[in-house]
């Protein structure tokens, strides 16, 4: 298997995961709106901005990695074959770079998660409380986005250092 396959499904993934962060944007979006115009209780109103806002950081976050990696994909194919050992060596030391980025994700969303439960426990405000819905969102939305490309990233890693060792190509897969 030539190693181009594997930054395909790597880059395949990607758009895959963008895609589907914009719909959760877009999704958290209409459930605003439906609160806006539906939702009677304080709660109800509470929840409007945070999960707006929720809404427009999964857009604005991941629309411009889904456009980035689709336009990508030729400028890949065309430095993979003006000359493939120099791509693989780029592309090792471009996933080296973001791999620091999950650990700090995680830290991040363990923050987030815990001054969402602080704001539960010390107040009574519902706007507070809808606040604290959105962080909640947030960490969890950055953790499931990297626990995903987390596990890609590794596999594709290991696909870098096969290529590298190989020359370029990798080992045909089995089954």
């Amino acid at each position: 298997m030539n190693f181009f396959q594997h930054t395909e499904t790597w880059v395949q993934g990607e758009i895959v995961e963008g895609t589907l962060g914009v719909a959760c944007g877009v999704v958290l979006i209409l459930i605003a709106v439906a609160f806006w115009k539906f939702g009677a209780g304080i709660y109800a109103k509470a929840i409007i901005a945070p999960v707006t806002v929720v809404g427009l950081i999964l857009v604005i976050g991941t629309a411009p990695g889904l456009y980035t990696y689709t336009k990508s994909l030729e400028k890949y194919k065309t430095a993979f074959q003006q000359d493939a050992a120099q791509f693989i060596a780029d592309e090792k030391a471009r996933v080296e770079g973001f791999d620091t980025l999950y650990t700090m994700t995680k830290v991040f969303a363990t923050m987030l998660f815990m001054a969402a439960i602080l704001i539960f426990w010390l107040s009574d405000s519902a706007m507070l409380k809808g606040i604290g819905i959105g962080l909640i969102l947030i960490a969890m939305s950055g953790l499931v986005y990297d626990y995903f490309s987390e596990g890609r990233a590794k596999a594709y890693y290991q696909q870098i250092v096969s290529a590298q060792e190989a020359g370029g190509k990798t080992p045909e897969a089995s089954g």
